[in-house]
């Protein structure tokens, strides 16, 4: 009947049991994963940049492919070559606040570091050829500021590359889509943006690349002189939701760009700064009608000083020591230097220092067929 019914329903509940099988119960073991969550973040922002960037252009093939663990591979691949280790800041020395952009400023990327750089951004760039010349790191920040951002000048046959490593000190805050704009009209910039920096003590690379005007006409090929320029990005708080929020676009004014004659010109060896010999027939092979001169005084009463800041300004290699005083009491002084310029022309510069009383008189003489170089090396001092 019905009642016995419910109640062969009621035993029923009671007696059933899941027994699961023996090769089933066990601890399942979970691989860890090859990245941090920082980096899938920030491999997700330059996946959504990227495809927002190309949706916004009409480009079809935008979000065709799904965000997936090659795109965090990437991001890892490229932060690896891209970001400078500024280091641990408690191992500078000293006591009291440390200087942040002093690590910075000492490590300059190295030339296979920049090349392998170079070649995960080849798709960005053109075809540039063999490095020339590359000068040091020059601070665009003031060591307080929040942004920190220095230049390296890489230069080449065609093109001038500005290297921009930059840093930002702002807690809780993320920039994206970050170049530097360098107010040169004379031919079109290409910039190369740096996806994301965060406030990780991390830098990001951006570039600048500039083309070179006619190798035949001087004042066209050598970019001189000093150009303002802005750092641009997209600013986003630094946070899981991050990657939905469209940002807003801000900018940082730093200093002048000082484009100068030593950053087309590199260091003498061998037997060019080994022997005075060597740099007198050379000195002589250019010949006079390729020389410019000039006599001045300099504002110190130290000879060695004055030596040194001749060397430093010049750019040029000292030939047998001769930037180094043999007697502290030396009342005078001959100077020998010899450099190349980045058309792989030799230039030689003579130099005869006398201390006086009050000031350090000098005249020196620069030789090289490079005229537009030459002037600009003997007005640097």
């Amino acid at each position: 009947n019905e009642d016995d019914d419910e109640e062969k329903r009621a035993e029923a509940t009671y007696t059933i049991e899941y027994k699961p099988p023996k090769d089933m119960v066990g601890i399942i073991k979970i691989e860890p994963l090859e990245y941090n969550l920082a980096q899938l973040e920030s491999s997700l922002l330059v996946y959504l940049n990227d495809n927002t960037e190309k949706e916004e252009g009409d480009d079809k093939t935008a979000f065709n492919e799904a965000f997936s663990s090659l795109d965090v591979e990437k991001y890892k691949e490229e932060e690896s070559k891209a970001a400078i280790n500024i280091g641990d800041k408690s191992k500078q020395g000293g006591g009291g606040s440390q200087d942040p952009y002093a690590s910075i400023a000492q490590r300059n990327v190295q030339q296979e570091e920049w090349e392998e750089f170079l070649q995960s951004k080849k798709k960005d760039l053109p075809e540039l050829g063999d490095q020339i010349c590359v000068s040091k790191a020059d601070a665009l920040t003031e060591p307080e500021a929040e942004y920190q951002v220095e230049v390296t000048k890489r230069v080449y046959e065609k093109y001038i590359v500005l290297q921009f490593n930059i840093q930002q000190t702002i807690p809780q805050q993320l920039i994206t889509d970050v170049y530097v704009d360098v107010d040169y009209d004379d031919t079109t910039i290409i910039n190369v943006t740096s996806p994301v920096i965060k406030c990780n003590g991390d830098s990001g690379i951006a570039l600048s690349i500039i083309e070179r005007g006619d190798i035949d006409d001087e004042e066209e090929y050598y970019i001189l002189g000093k150009y303002d320029c802005q750092l641009k990005f997209i600013i986003k708080d630094d946070t899981e939701e991050a990657q939905y929020e469209e940002g807003y676009e801000d900018d940082y004014t730093l200093n002048e760009i000082n484009m100068r004659h030593t950053d087309y010109i590199f260091a003498a060896k061998g037997d060019d700064v080994e022997s005075t010999k060597v740099l007198k027939d050379t000195w002589n092979a250019i010949g006079r009608d390729d020389e410019n001169r000039k006599k001045g005084a300099l504002n110190l009463k130290d000879l060695q000083k004055a030596v040194n800041e001749i060397v430093q300004s010049s750019g040029l290699t000292p030939v047998e020591d001769s930037d180094k005083l043999d007697d502290d009491q030396a009342q005078t002084h001959a100077l020998n230097l010899i450099a190349y310029t980045d058309k792989k022309e030799p230039m030689c510069m003579r130099a005869a220092l006398i201390l006086n009383e009050d000031n350090i008189t000098y005249k020196a003489a620069v030789r090289c067929t490079n005229e537009t170089l030459r002037g600009e090396c003997l007005q640097s001092f």
